[in-house]
Formats: C-alpha cells, structure tokens, sequence
C-alpha cells in the first residue's frame, strides 16, 4: 500500500508544474522570458545547494553544458509560447512533448 508521503509528492509534482504554466502567463507580461528562466534556475539552485548534503556526481562543466543548450534554450522557448497564448493552451500543448520526446528516443535510440 501507498503511504501518504508518495501519493502527496505524486500528486504535488503534476500540479507544481500546472500552477507554473498559469502563474507565468501574467509574468511573461511584464518580464522577457529569458529573465523568467533565469529567476527558476536562480531558485532550483538556491533550493538545490541548501536541501542537499551530498557532493555532484556529474563533473560542472557538463551540467553547465547540459543546462546551458537544453534545459535554458527550451525554457526560453516554452515561456515565449506561454507569451502568445492562454496559459489552459500553453499547458494542453506542452503536455505533447512526452510522446513525442518517446516518438524520437524510440528513432534515435
């Protein structure tokens, strides 16, 4: 049986990142999105390096690589879509990328 704990943090996760996706639609109003995807990855940090207790396995200059081209690039992408449309929209929308992300690890892997 599920304890409580998992089925809050399985049911927190979900709605974190739908409550993200509407509470950004009025900020993309009033800030350029690269500013937004700078303020969450200047929170993940400050969240990350004070929860937690154990060293980086993977090496800095990879995890700025990666965080660099793929999480910054598309982060700025999704915010300029949230810029342009209804946040119900943005979200229905970008809940297609899991089949496709699965569409292409399938051809490429």
């Amino acid at each position: 049986m599920t304890d409580a704990k998992t089925l809050f943090l399985a049911i927190a996760a979900p709605f974190c990142f739908g409550m993200g996706f509407t509470l950004a639609k009025p900020a993309v109003a009033h800030f350029p999105p690269l500013m937004l995807v700078l303020c969450a990855y200047i929170f993940i940090a400050v969240a990350t390096f004070t929860t937690v207790r154990r060293p980086f396995q993977t090496p800095w200059y990879h995890a700025l690589l990666i965080t660099s081209f793929g999480v910054t690039l598309q982060g700025a992408l999704v915010f300029q879509g949230v810029k342009g449309l209804e946040s119900t929209t943005a979200n229905l929308l970008l809940q297609t990328q899991v089949p496709a992300a699965v569409a292409l690890g399938w051809l490429v892997l």
